[in-house]
């Protein structure tokens, strides 16, 4: 008389050679892992795009370089406003002729002060920009001024760090991770765990 247990092995043994009847119940069967395709480990909510996250801070620094060569710009600028048509005014040619009249004069202050003006509000915004993305904030208001920076190419002067950080800059900002990872921090998610949160 057989016990159960030999019974149940003769089972194994006959359905194994027999191969009509599947042996998904086999508790002696080790799990099989397909080669090529590892098994992915628990990671939870976890998200795939910590590499894209971390990018945010590198961003920022070109948001406060971009921020500190507008400032240098804006004071070449209100140079050329005030500063310029002062020095000519205060020395005048021998010949009168020659001096530039009062209408081109005025008409270079108000130009300058105009772009001045503009270049020193863009520079304040990148500043404002780069601190918010390092603290994952802001994205709308990063997204609009990097577009407003590409104004700034109209002079030559940003023209290639305004179009390398736009490019780069909203490459990153609309990635899906990157969108994420503001989105989890408008919810009030810290920054510690927003990259804990990506792998």
């Amino acid at each position: 008389m057989l016990d159960a247990g030999t019974t149940q092995r003769l089972e194994y043994v006959i359905r194994f050679f027999d191969r009509s009847e599947p042996m998904s119940n086999n508790p002696y069967n080790t799990p099989q892992q397909t080669f090529g395709s590892p098994l992915k480990p628990d990671v939870g909510d976890r998200m795939p795009g910590l590499n894209m996250v971390n990018q945010i801070t590198i961003v920022a620094i070109f948001m406060f370089i971009q921020g500190a060569l507008l400032m240098i710009m804006t004071a070449l600028v209100f140079f050329y406003a005030f500063g310029l048509p002062a020095l000519i005014r205060a020395n005048p040619g021998n010949n009168p002729q020659q001096n530039l009249p009062e209408e081109v004069l005025t008409i270079m202050t108000t130009a300058g002060a105009i772009i001045g003006t503009f270049t020193l509000l863009l520079a304040l915004m990148h500043f404002l920009a780069g601190y918010w993305a390092i603290n994952f904030k802001g994205r709308i208001f990063g997204i609009t001024t990097m577009l407003l920076g590409l104004a700034a190419s109209m002079t030559f002067y940003c023209a290639p760090t305004a179009i390398g950080l736009a490019v780069y800059g909203l490459i990153i900002y609309f990635n899906v991770s990157v969108r994420e990872a503001f989105r989890l921090r408008e919810n009030g998610m810290e920054k510690s765990q927003i990259f804990h949160r990506f792998y």
